[in-house]
């Protein structure tokens, strides 16, 4: 199977349906699409959150509703514990989707190392953050 790597703009349109003409053919890929063999980097996820949280000005539930329906669909290689970990984050606690990643980042795939961050706000969501000295 041939895997298709899926650029920000693709899940926009999907997302927004602001064309029609693009949502319809961007509808039409992830429809079509087989058991993971769609590709969505952790990257893009966190571009997807950025566009919709400053262009499209759209509620961060909103946001967190989208990014849950994509990780619950088994055509997407994407990575689902991390992300599920990060929208965790996101949606408990009043920081941005960077440093929720981040905090994942850390739980998941470091097993809960130290967050080195100058960040207070990091400090009071996760006990793993320090200052350096």
């Amino acid at each position: 199977m041939n895997k298709k790597v899926l650029d920000t703009n693709i899940l926009i349109r999907f997302f927004t349906n602001d064309s029609k003409v693009m949502a319809h053919k961007a509808e039409t890929l992830l429809k079509n699409a087989k058991k993971n063999e769609l590709v969505i980097s952790d990257v893009i996820i966190a571009e997807i959150v950025w566009v919709l949280e400053s262009f499209y000005q759209l509620p961060k539930n909103e946001i967190i509703e989208k990014l849950q329906g994509l990780l619950s669909l088994d055509k997407f290689d994407i990575n689902r514990n991390l992300l599920f970990k990060t929208i965790e984050y996101y949606e408990n606690s009043n920081i941005s989707y960077t440093d929720a990643y981040l905090l994942a980042f850390n739980s998941v795939s470091v097993k809960n190392g130290v967050v080195y961050s100058f960040d207070k706000g990091l400090k009071k969501v996760d006990a793993n953050v320090k200052e350096p000295d």
